[in-house]
């Protein structure tokens, strides 16, 4: 939509809609800057494999949920595997076609 991050970050911060995660999150997505945190996809990948056994083990459907781990796979295969998982900002950059992505290191 050619919104600036950080006004679009600023705006939110100081709504009603803020809250923890996006103050850290979203701040991380404006810089850039997914070393700063120890929210990796090692710790959700760990997270994944024990909420989709309990969600098999009761028969709970888990779309949302689903389609959210495959996106964490794609920016593990991206090269994202030991950054916060904020950097999934950048996979969906990339598959929207912005080519202004952080790439892995």
């Amino acid at each position: 939509m050619g919104l600036d991050p950080h006004q679009v970050y600023d705006l939110v911060n100081t709504s009603v809609a803020r809250s923890r995660i996006w103050e850290l999150r979203a701040k991380m997505m404006v810089d850039g800057d997914y070393k700063t945190s120890r929210g990796t996809y090692n710790i959700s990948r760990k997270d994944a494999k024990i909420i989709g056994a309990i969600a098999q083990e009761i028969e709970a459907p888990a779309p949302v949920f689903n389609a959210a781990l495959q996106m964490h796979y794609a920016a593990m295969a991206q090269g994202y595997s030991s950054m916060d998982t904020a950097s999934l900002y950048e996979v969906y950059k990339r598959a929207a076609g912005i080519e202004d992505i952080v790439e892995p290191e």
